[in-house]
């Protein structure tokens, strides 16, 4: 058997409860079947799903995301112990304890953050990863003084940098991102990220050339990062150069088929360029792709009001 072959031995279907995604596997998670897992989470994630259970009994963070992971082998549960990995992902019985933990995990997140950071005041990568659960808490202010505490203890984080430009790219301060994501740059020039986060803070402000570059250069170093395709896209396509938009929305679509975000780009430009057959073709394809049911609902309600025929009943 190939490794193509073999890859195709883990297969994965979604269910959206509430904001959580639930992913069920069937197959083996192994070496062979690596990608198809990376692909999984791709698909999610391209659709700004970044809480996630995982129910172990059917086989099996920088996002600010949870992992939760249920229904784990007996000898699973036993090495998570030994190693303590449950101290940094939960582990339940059930969905439905995991389903219900979803409600307070922000705040378990940072009461475990916190926890680490007063055990090793001096560890920077932990400062962070509390500045972002409170980012996701809606914390700002508290989340940039982490970030601070982060690069007083290493001056040369360069994670810290850009999670710094995040925060206030957040807060609306675009001189002061653009400041910590150019010193994010000058530590490592070539961290995608951040040249993707400052031409991100470009378009927002509409200097679309500057924008295009740093997504160009972006793309110099990960070239399969479906995000700044899109990104770049609609770079082009606010600049009017519509051919160039469609042939990055198109890319972006390539890495990841179920890239909603990038198809519902190119449905509105093929209807801005008269194409209604393929305007349509994309819509449903978006809603095919679509994880959040009101997400489907939207997509289904605009293809009915155009006269088309939805996916949905």
């Amino acid at each position: 058997m190939d490794n193509e072959s073999r890859e195709m031995n883990l297969r994965y279907t979604f269910n959206t409860i509430d904001d959580v995604v639930v992913i069920s596997l069937t197959g083996d998670l192994d070496m062979y079947t690596v990608p198809r897992a990376k692909e999984m989470l791709q698909i999610v994630i391209s659709q700004g799903k970044f809480k996630v259970l995982v129910n172990l009994n059917k086989n099996l963070t920088e996002r600010g995301g949870v992992l939760k992971l249920s229904s784990p082998g007996a000898y699973t549960q036993r090495v998570f112990d030994l190693i303590h990995l449950d101290y940094f992902i939960e582990i339940f019985q059930d969905d439905v304890s995991s389903l219900e933990s979803f409600k307070s995990a922000l705040s378990k997140s940072v009461q475990q953050w916190y926890k680490v950071t007063r055990m090793n005041p001096d560890y920077a990568d932990a400062h962070h990863k509390l500045a972002i659960a409170l980012r996701e808490q809606g914390n700002l202010q508290e989340a940039l003084e982490e970030e601070k505490k982060a690069l007083a203890i290493n001056p040369e984080y360069v994670e810290g940098h850009k999670g710094l430009g995040d925060i206030y790219r957040m807060q609306g301060k675009f001189e002061d991102a653009v400041n910590s994501y150019q010193k994010a740059l000058t530590i490592n020039p070539k961290y995608a990220d951040a040249l993707s986060r400052l031409g991100e803070v470009y378009n927002d402000q509409t200097l679309l050339e500057q924008a295009i570059s740093l997504f160009q250069q972006a793309l110099e170093i990960t070239p399969n990062y479906a995000d700044i395709h899109n990104n770049l896209g609609n770079a082009f396509h606010l600049c009017g150069k519509v051919e160039e938009a469609k042939k990055e929305y198109e890319i972006a679509l390539r890495i990841n088929p179920h890239y909603v975000k990038a198809r519902l780009n190119l449905a509105n430009l093929l209807k801005k360029l008269g194409d209604t057959e393929g305007w349509e073709r994309e819509m449903k394809a978006a809603q095919t792709s679509a994880l959040d049911e009101r997400q489907r609902e939207s997509i289904a309600k605009t293809l009915l009001d155009s006269g088309a025929n939805s996916l949905i009943p």
